[in-house]
């Protein structure tokens, strides 16, 4: 499950969150790229860093909300969900919207 982006500084993948956040950043490159000047590379690799995790698999979350938001550490030192719960994936398809802004952002703009 690489690429994508924590939620609120927890060990949570919410992908509704996330999906909304790269679909505005998408958006934005559309229609204010010309005007981000040096930012426009730090938007673009956002986005292509929050889409990637959408490419192979679609799911809606990853980790238990409950648990994962009681767990404040950095996710490179997460180890207690190995003892106790496994990663759980949730399906969802409310992906679409983000992957067309992240691919117009590329193809069309840059």
């Amino acid at each position: 499950m690489v690429g994508g982006y924590y939620d609120a500084g927890d060990n949570v993948k919410f992908s509704f969150p996330m999906a909304f956040t790269m679909s505005m950043l998408g958006w934005s490159v559309l229609e204010f790229g010309d005007l981000m000047g040096s930012e426009l590379q730090n938007a673009l690799e956002a986005i292509r860093w929050g889409s990637a995790y959408f490419r192979n698999v679609v799911v809606a979350q990853v980790g238990n909300p409950n648990a994962d938001h009681d767990c404040w550490e950095r996710p490179e030192d997460m180890e207690s969900w190995t003892l106790f719960e496994p990663r759980t994936l949730f399906l969802k398809p409310e992906i679409a919207a983000a992957l067309e802004a992240s691919s117009l952002a590329f193809r069309i703009r840059y």
